[in-house]
């Protein structure tokens, strides 16, 4: 919390409202509907102002790939650009989020990006129709996550399948090399709405 003299004595508000003001959102930890709603709430307020960029913080390990998606959703069908700084780590779907964002996408020095293969959310019942399902559902969110890191990164289809097809540690230098980030950043450059060049 921060505190801010009003005309009362004194108020405390919390740290992100403060980074609101500069235009800056948040993914943080666990990827979850809940998070994904709140995003999308907010990057809704901040596109009404059209003429400033919007950059979007993450430092996760993933998560759900719906609330993931619904977040790519958003940002991507902002009327304002949307830039993206990794901050550690942005991994499994945190990284699909990260390399899919329109704007800049900045790492921090020593962040990470980790592309895998959608996961299995819940054990199939045994059935053997059960298991094709989740094994047809699952192929098909594969796909679909390719399409979306290969449309940003203009990588070929089959190369990014290759990158999902296990759990893949990129670098910074590995991750500009492969289209997947653009250039060096931290949370000082985009305070105050500004962004690396």
């Amino acid at each position: 919390m921060i505190f801010r003299e009003s005309y009362t004595g004194g108020l405390l508000i919390p740290e992100e409202c403060e980074y609101l003001k500069d235009r800056v959102l948040f993914i943080n930890g666990p990827i979850t509907r809940e998070l994904a709603d709140k995003f999308i709430m907010q990057i809704g307020i901040l596109s009404k102002n059209q003429d400033e960029d919007i950059t979007v913080v993450v430092s996760s390990d993933g998560g759900d790939v719906g609330a993931g998606l619904a977040i790519c959703d958003a940002i991507n069908a902002a009327p304002v650009m949307v830039n993206a700084l990794c901050m550690q780590r942005a991994y499994s779907m945190g990284a699909v989020i990260f390399s899919s964002t329109p704007g800049k996408r900045m790492m921090a020095p020593h962040a990470k990006l980790m592309f895998h293969e959608p996961l299995i959310n819940s054990m199939p019942d045994g059935r053997l129709s059960s298991v094709k399902e989740i094994t047809k559902s699952l192929s098909a969110c594969k796909e679909d996550l390719c399409k979306i890191v290969a449309k940003r990164s203009n990588l070929p289809i089959k190369k990014v399948r290759d990158i999902l097809s296990s759990d893949h540690y990129l670098s910074l230098d590995e991750a500009k090399k492969l289209g997947l980030a653009d250039l060096e950043g931290n949370i000082f450059d985009v305070i105050g709405g500004g962004t690396s060049e």
